[in-house]
């Protein structure tokens, strides 16, 4: 005996199985990037146990019934995602079926009793997997952030002899916050970084050397040093060393140094897949250069002109052709040099940046409004932190949304996740040597 047609038509709209998985609707359609939305998606065949993705991310589906599930929005760039559901060996899917839209930006400052208690003036900061690492002379000190407030803790091997702290005379980390180097005055000035216990540590240490640091950068290139220091010598004389974890500091061929160096960044400015080096000071460069590695050393480069000291070389693909851009900052005009991928570079900051000049001594970039273009805060003592947002091939000035306290600007920056949301807060060094946070909220 066969099933009536009609039966069957009632049994399988009863069920949400006569047109097998589907999906056919997301509400709403288009959420924050943020994440932590919840949308509910339309469809037919969900079950219990089954899987869900938007885009390439996993995410938890909630099984309302047959034809409605739920799930969290977790954060991602923005753009359009496909909604995706699978059900044992069956899967289903709506091209483009939510779309994550941009943060619209805005921050607050955390009240001075949220404030992380240093245990003196920090003269360097910089982003870790978990916080913030602050020195100075007071040595060097993690800094997290849990319910209970901020919490300082210093820094594991790096005590002297007598158990104090050496003074912190550089520092430099990798974008990860996963490693880095330090610059101390003591008897073993250089120590390299690495995780222990989910905290930068001191892993080993170089001695020996006279002298003093004046800047210093961390590499990612293997046939290029680990790491590139500007190190005044004994003797007054500058020298450019290189620096392999587990070795010692040594010389490097070079074009000659100026008597200050503000900036040193690594970067393969000509394609070759070698790291070569821009750097930026004052008397011989007021400026930055370009300094090309080649046979275990490096030769003269192209010039980055701008007027007055350049103190900030900040690398940011502006125009999204695959080679990184730098933005140079200091005093007199703000230049946003365009690499052709040749190692030649072109001032476009009159047409790409949204002010002349920002006089900034530090700076911070990542995907602040997760847009997938790069962001950038400048740090500016004695005036206002600026923000710039990364739009079509230039900047948009986004300021507003740091606040506006003039005069409380900072002269170092750092980018970091301190509540653990998805979505980066800002700190900046005081110049009395405090750290001033800001948080992103909705």
């Amino acid at each position: 005996m066969s099933a009536h047609p009609r039966g069957a038509l009632v049994l399988a709209l009863l069920c949400g199985c006569g047109g097998g998985l589907r999906v056919e609707a997301v509400t709403p359609a288009s959420v924050s990037a943020r994440g932590g939305e919840t949308v509910t998606v339309r469809g037919e065949g969900f079950k219990a146990g089954m899987s869900a993705w938007v885009g390439e991310a996993s995410v938890v589906p909630v099984v309302k019934d047959a034809r409605t599930l739920e799930f969290t929005v977790p954060t991602g760039l923005a753009g359009k995602r496909d909604v995706r559901v699978q059900v044992e060996k069956a899967t289903a899917s709506l091209e483009d079926g939510l779309v994550l839209l941009p943060l619209e930006l805005q921050f607050t400052e955390l009240a001075a009793w949220e404030l992380p208690a240093l245990p003196g003036a920090a003269s360097w900061l910089a982003a870790t997997t978990g916080g913030l690492l602050a020195a100075g002379d007071f040595g060097a000190s993690h800094v997290r952030y849990a319910e209970a407030g901020a919490e300082v803790t210093p820094m594991s091997g790096l005590a002297n002899e007598d158990g104090g702290m050496p003074p912190v005379r550089g520092m430099a980390l990798q974008r990860s916050g996963a490693s880095g180097v330090l610059c101390t005055a003591s008897a073993s000035p250089l120590h390299w970084l690495g995780l222990s216990s989910g905290q930068l540590a001191i892993s080993s240490s170089s001695g020996g050397r006279a002298g003093s640091c004046l800047a210093l950068a961390l590499g990612q290139d293997r046939a290029s040093p680990s790491a590139v220091i500007a190190w005044r010598e004994a003797d007054g004389g500058v020298a450019l060393l290189g620096w392999k974890e587990g070795g010692e500091p040594s010389p490097l061929p070079s074009p000659a140094l100026p008597g200050t160096v503000h900036a040193l960044l690594p970067l393969d400015v000509d394609g070759d897949g070698d790291e070569d080096l821009l750097v930026a000071g004052r008397d011989a460069l007021p400026r930055a250069e370009t300094w090309l590695f080649e046979d275990g050393g490096y030769v003269q480069g192209a010039s980055l002109q701008r007027s007055g000291d350049t103190r900030v070389l900040v690398p940011v693909d502006v125009d999204a052709d695959g080679d990184v851009d730098v933005l140079g900052a200091g005093a007199g005009a703000d230049a946003l040099w365009l690499n052709d991928g040749a190692g030649r570079f072109a001032d476009d900051g009159w047409r790409r940046l949204p002010f002349d000049r920002s006089d900034a001594h530090g700076a911070a970039t990542a995907d602040l409004d997760l847009d997938g273009r790069p962001d950038v805060v400048l740090a500016v003592p004695g005036a206002l932190d600026r923000l710039l947002l990364g739009r079509d091939g230039g900047f948009e000035d986004a300021t507003t949304a740091l606040g506006l306290s003039p005069g409380a600007g900072g002269r170092a920056a750092a980018v970091f996740d301190l509540d653990g949301d998805g979505d980066l807060d800002v700190a900046t060094l005081l110049p009395d040597g405090g750290v001033r946070v800001r948080v992103s909220v909705p």
